[in-house]
């Protein structure tokens, strides 16, 4: 690992790792088993630069604030990419977390927190 900035479980147990230098996100078993990894320095879909937190919501997908992309993206646990979301909204996001009703609540450098719809398509409040 290097510099891992956030961990997540899903329900099988197994810990998504964000590792900010390698630009990826590593899964481990329970045990610390190395599973897999994805991702890789970019800006394209797939790609990271820095990420930083993640979280699995309900639905099984994972994710991932994207640090030095600005954005938030969405992978299934296998790695596939899925979307994007909050370009034009976050800035250096870092935290991540979901409320009970499927929220999405980003945290940014920027002083902000930005609360998006369950599919991430609108940003429908902000705390400064």
């Amino acid at each position: 690992l290097s510099r891992p900035k956030g961990v997540a479980i899903n329900e099988e147990g197994h810990l998504f790792i964000a590792e900010s230098v390698n630009d990826r996100i590593s899964v481990f078993t329970e045990n610390g088993q190395f599973l897999r990894c994805f991702g890789s320095y970019g800006s394209g879909a797939g790609c990271f630069a820095f990420p930083w937190q993640l979280c699995i919501l309900l639905d099984g997908l994972v994710y991932i604030t994207d640090y030095n992309n600005h954005c938030i993206k969405v992978h299934d646990q296998d790695g596939r990419y899925i979307r994007q979301f909050g370009e034009d909204i976050v800035k250096s996001p870092t935290g991540i977390a979901v409320t009970s009703d499927g929220h999405i609540i980003v945290a940014s450098l920027s002083n902000k927190i930005s609360i998006f719809r369950p599919d991430g398509l609108q940003c429908v409040g902000e705390v400064d």
